[in-house]
């Protein structure tokens, strides 16, 4: 694998994690600068922005009263 192929592995995977809000501020904006430079990862966050918002469920926050229930944040 090439260290071009590597980067592209590197910013798929912040993709993914981005569309889930789980990126720091600065690899947030490593990937907005890297975004603005490459279609295939435009394409990528466009695919995974899509999958979590149209064809997984949401679900409700989870209800901290019931027992057994737990709060993720």
């Amino acid at each position: 694998m090439n260290s071009h192929e590597f980067g592209h592995e590197r910013f798929e995977e912040l993709c993914a994690l981005s569309a889930i809000g789980q990126v720091s501020a600065e690899e947030f904006r490593e990937l907005q600068a890297h975004l603005q430079t490459c279609a295939a990862c435009r394409l990528r966050q466009a695919d995974f922005t899509e999958i979590l918002h149209e064809h997984l469920p949401l679900l409700a926050p989870a209800d901290t009263s019931r027992p057994g229930s737990r709060n993720v944040a």
